[in-house]
């Protein structure tokens, strides 16, 4: 590296990225040349690269090494990995607006520069920013075991690819249950007991507390010399060190949960200087997963839910009622099934309009959920007609919710604009027998609620349709 200024590299598809390089160090002042290659195939024609900065953006954005030498674009981080003969992997992580003036201060560490910093405060910058390039690579390489799209999964990778990366022996992995305000663990790699639940709200001064608060990742060096102070830990005495790290992960203001890492393989409490830089990506990486796994399930949910009542849809509701009968099949237990129909909906919306038609049917929906247990599904199977599931429910047990769903819809109006509709259900239910299959089940419930509309409507009628012989 005896040339008066340094080369760079570019190696991306993207012109206005290269364009942008070149006139931001132009201002930052730094003595550089800038070529590019638009393939990274392209390096292997490439003479002389020993004595260039690579500068490598793939169009996924992905690190990709080239001559050990990487420019990266992961999240809205820029990832400048510098090699040469003194130093074999200097990295800095750097805000992505900032790129220019950042690598004008890496290079001008070997090459004269107007722009150059004070020796002291570059030293501190590097010092603050260095990241040591194999944890890099192994997080880099850790990131594509946690792209899952299940929490559970999530939750294991982490635990098991994670503490490697920051040379841990141990983590520790905690969802949150926002209705209960509590941490539950969900999975850990832990040789003994650890605390399965913790209650935020009574146990605000816990260490997972305090990082949620920051919302920020935690880097505790020794527990009893902590900024802030913290709780005793009931199983200290089973750690080796008071060194961990707590990361929380969020969703916009959604707490998901937490991850811990504790215990250093090497026994000696945590540096920041070479575990903080990390933390940041680490953080980026858990929170996009989660993101992504936030918005698959939001996917799946909305395929299987109707969106004028919140209840289950046709589908949610055949696929719960197919494992309830192979469940009834494989155990004996009894199993039950109500289907509703609205009496007269086509009459309110010819005569009223649609909208209190709607309001009919989102009425008749939460007053059925109010019926019924928890453990039952309701759900909306067609235009005016409903479905409940009953598990672990007798015929006269599914009679006795029948009637009151009847009971509450004839009882209490159902009001539109000031007047009251004219609303009435009728009811269809009856008890699995045997060896019927799911649509024959199906069938003789709807049978029993094509006589209650027969028989004038308003009413329940019972089915009692068992298997013919073969």
């Amino acid at each position: 590296m005896n040339d008066p200024f340094c080369k760079v590299l570019a190696v991306t598809p993207d012109n206005t990225l290269v364009r942008s390089l070149r006139a931001e160090l132009r201002r930052a002042g730094a003595a550089t040349h800038v070529a590019h290659l638009k393939s990274p195939d392209a390096i292997a024609g490439a003479a002389g690269l020993q004595d260039w900065l690579v500068v490598d953006v793939d169009r996924f954005g992905h690190a990709v090494c080239r001559h050990g030498s990487v420019v990266a674009w992961p999240g809205q981080r820029l990832l400048v990995c510098k090699s040469d003969f003194r130093t074999p992997f200097n990295c800095l992580v750097v805000d992505r607006h900032k790129a220019a003036s950042r690598l004008s201060t890496l290079v001008s560490g070997d090459f004269p520069s107007p722009k150059r910093l004070p020796r002291t405060r570059q030293q501190q910058k590097r010092k603050h920013n260095t990241l040591d390039g194999s944890q890099t690579w192994e997080l880099l390489a850790a990131a594509a075991e946690l792209n899952r799209l299940n929490r559970r999964q999530l939750a294991e990778s982490c635990v098991r690819h994670l503490p490697p990366v920051f040379d841990m022996r141990l983590a520790s992995y905690y969802s949150y249950d926002p209705k209960a305000g509590a941490l539950v663990l969900e999975c850990c790699n832990h040789p003994y007991e650890i605390n399965t639940l913790i209650d935020l709200g009574r146990d605000p001064g816990h260490p997972m507390a305090w990082a949620i608060e920051k919302n920020h990742p935690c880097l505790i060096r020794d527990w009893e010399t902590a900024a802030r102070p913290l709780p005793d830990r009931p199983y200290a005495s089973r750690y080796s060190t008071r060194s961990c790290i707590i990361i929380p992960l969020a969703t916009g203001e959604r707490l998901a949960g937490v991850l811990n890492l504790s215990d250093p393989a090497d026994d000696r409490p945590l540096s920041t200087e070479q575990h903080q830089p990390l933390l940041g990506m680490l953080a980026d990486i858990l929170n996009g997963a989660v993101a992504n796994i936030d918005l698959f399930e939001r996917t799946q949910q909305q395929a299987l839910t109707d969106a004028l009542t919140g209840l289950g849809n046709y589908r949610a509701f055949s696929q719960q009622l197919r494992n309830e009968v192979m469940r009834s099949r494989r155990y004996g237990t009894p199993l039950s099934l109500m289907l509703l129909d609205v009496d007269g909906l086509k009459q309110v919306n010819d005569s009223l309009g649609h909208p209190a038609g709607d309001r009919l049917l989102r009425t008749v929906a939460s007053r059925i959920v109010a019926a019924v247990r928890q453990i039952d599904l309701p759900a909306r199977c067609g235009g005016d007609e409903f479905g409940v599931i009953l598990p672990n429910t007798e015929l006269e047990a599914a009679k006795r919710v029948a009637q009151r769903v009847l009971a509450d819809i004839r009882q209490k109006s159902i009001m539109w604009r000031r007047k009251p509709l004219p609303a009435s259900i009728s009811v269809g239910v009856g008890q699995y027998q045997g060896e019927l299959t799911t649509d024959e089940f199906i069938r003789s419930i709807d049978k029993a609620l094509y006589t209650a509309k027969v028989e004038g409507k308003n009413q329940m009628a019972v089915s009692h349709e068992v298997p013919q012989p073969a």
